[in-house]
């Protein structure tokens, strides 16, 4: 008995089996488990790469004028906000450097394994970088807004003075030469104030004919406001020309006293900022008149001289366009559907030449003129409480200031 039982005891090679069998799994098992690892240590790369892209165009819109230790903050901040790594993942370096015209961020780290830690494997390397320079681009913004009586409702003329001055900020902080940006801003209702010391400019016509009677003014007691100019003058900025009376900016009293004045293009910012504080609802509206003096501050020579050549390389036009109502009224008539075919057309000119429009509804308004008005789908916004505009600002001039990431 004690004989038979030995010889099944050696004779069994079952377990023996199983051993060889658990052998043979165990480079499947970490075969498997180092795929999971390094899946893992794939999807943490791949976060960090996007937060590493973002710290750099977020260092190089902003921090172009910054020490080093404000610049690698800034970086930092933008890493952070950009890269929630879950358990087992973790940044061991990140460092962000200045270059010329370039920002460089890198980033190092590493990702804890689960079953690769059988063979001795503990962590897998990770790592990121990018690149991100300003280039020798400029731009050119005309800003068109509203400055009407019915700005005074609904908070909508507050909003809008704090949603354009974030946007001079973002402009500011990226411009890491002083003539990156500049800025124009005019303030219209049916009228634009060019201030009074435009008086005497040749371009300018006083009592004109085809001028309503109650609007005519000699030039001692001008106050700086024009009308309309002529058809088909009113929605170009096309130059005077000797002899022809409709090619003259017709200046007119004020209807608005408290109507605040065009800023040209300027690097100015704190100018720029003055502008915005100094404007005051007043008046009705005619964006045909907005639209047109803004291609004028976008426009070499006179009226103004301040812009730049339409063609220059490295350059481009912009021009933002917000009104919170229908057209109501310009110098030859209060038919809206009339009005606003000169400002299909104002747009189309501005557009023509090389503008790129933005557009944006406040509230009320013809939607489908301003739609039509902006260059692109996108660049068309609808605001249904003023409260929105600030971020609409604030995404407008981001894709303004962006920098393209150079590696």
């Amino acid at each position: 008995m004690v004989v038979g039982t030995a010889k099944r005891f050696v004779g069994n090679n079952s377990g023996t089996t199983a051993v060889m069998f658990g052998l043979a799994l165990l480079p499947l098992i970490i075969g498997v488990g180092a795929a999971i690892d390094y899946t893992r240590a794939a999807n943490a790369r791949a976060e960090m790469q996007t937060a590493v892209d973002a710290a750099a165009l977020g260092a190089a819109r902003e921090g172009g004028k910054m020490d080093d230790p404000s610049l690698t903050t800034l970086g930092r901040n933008y890493f952070d906000a950009n890269f929630k790594p879950g358990s087992g993942v973790n940044v061991s370096n990140l460092s962000v450097t200045k270059s010329g015209r370039s920002i460089r961020v890198a980033a190092r780290g590493a990702v804890d394994t689960s079953i690769m830690q059988v063979v001795g494997i503990r962590t897998v390397d990770i790592a990121a970088d990018a690149q991100a320079g300003w280039g020798t681009n400029t731009v050119e913004l005309a800003l068109a807004l509203d400055n009407t009586g019915s700005m005074a409702q609904s908070g909508k003329l507050p909003a809008l003075k704090q949603a354009v001055n974030r946007l001079l900020d973002v402009l500011e902080k990226a411009s890491p030469e002083p003539d990156a940006f500049k800025v124009s801003i005019v303030p219209f209702t049916t009228q634009v104030n060019l201030g009074t010391a435009a008086r005497g400019a040749d371009w300018l016509g006083f009592n004109l004919s085809g001028i309503n009677l109650s609007q005519l003014v000699d030039m001692a007691g001008w106050g700086g406001c024009v009308i309309d100019r002529d058809k088909p003058f009113d929605i170009d900025a096309s130059l005077r020309v000797d002899g022809d009376q409709r090619t003259l900016y017709p200046a007119v009293k004020c209807a608005q006293p408290n109507l605040a004045q065009l800023k040209p293009l300027t690097t100015d910012f704190g100018a720029l900022r003055s502008t915005v504080s100094s404007m005051q609802p007043s008046g009705n509206t005619n964006v045909t008149i907005g639209v047109s003096w803004g291609l004028a501050t976008l426009t070499a020579g006179a009226p103004l001289s301040t812009a730049r050549p339409f063609g220059t390389q490295n350059l481009s036009k912009l021009m933002i366009v917000l009104t919170d109502g229908d057209n109501t009224r310009n110098r030859f008539t209060s038919n809206s559907n009339e009005i606003d075919q000169r400002t299909q057309k104002a747009c189309r000119e501005a557009k023509d030449k090389g503008v790129q429009i933005y557009s944006i509804r406040v509230i009320a308004g013809n939607a489908g003129l301003l739609r039509d008005c902006a260059s692109s789908p996108s660049m068309y916004y609808e605001v249904q409480d003023a409260a929105q505009l600030e971020p609409v600002f604030r995404a407008i001039a981001s894709e303004i200031s962006s920098i393209r990431l150079t590696q």
